[in-house]
């Protein structure tokens, strides 16, 4: 009798791509990480980089050029990704923009970043307002 396994097996390395766990704790909107993980999943493993339009992401991810567009921004502002413009030369020299060149940043800078960042906010609230007052906690003499 042969035996029955209800899923078929897989290679966990051909079928998969990781996706870093620390990508949650970075308070990224949804839309922002399934973007960030479309491109993990699309990007060259030996240089890191994605070459796409917005056009296609979109139609991957189900939305719009302009949805794109503001998630990539979020995701370039924390630090995960870099955005390059590339362009077009046509035969009789003239130019015309071309796709986006995306790199895939490592993990660890963008979370360096947001905890330097949370720092230099919970500073701010803790330090004085200005010469003469009183330090928080603290009764003035």
């Amino acid at each position: 009798m042969r035996k029955y396994y209800p899923y078929p097996k897989r290679d966990p390395i051909k079928n998969y791509f990781p996706l870093p766990n620390e990508l949650f704790g970075l308070g990224l909107s949804a839309n922002a990480i399934a973007l960030y993980a479309f491109l993990m999943r699309m990007e060259n493993r030996r240089d890191y980089s994605i070459v796409l339009g917005y056009k296609e992401i979109g139609k991957a991810l189900r939305m719009s050029k302009n949805t794109v567009a503001k998630y990539v921004t979020e995701l370039v502002e924390a630090g995960l990704i870099e955005v390059e413009r590339t362009h077009i030369y046509m035969h009789d020299g003239s130019k015309y923009n071309g796709k986006l060149h995306y790199r895939v940043l490592p993990i660890q800078r963008a979370i360096d970043d947001k905890l330097r960042r949370d720092l230099e906010r919970r500073y701010r609230r803790q330090a004085p307002a200005g010469p003469g007052t009183a330090l928080a906690g603290h009764r003035p003499i």
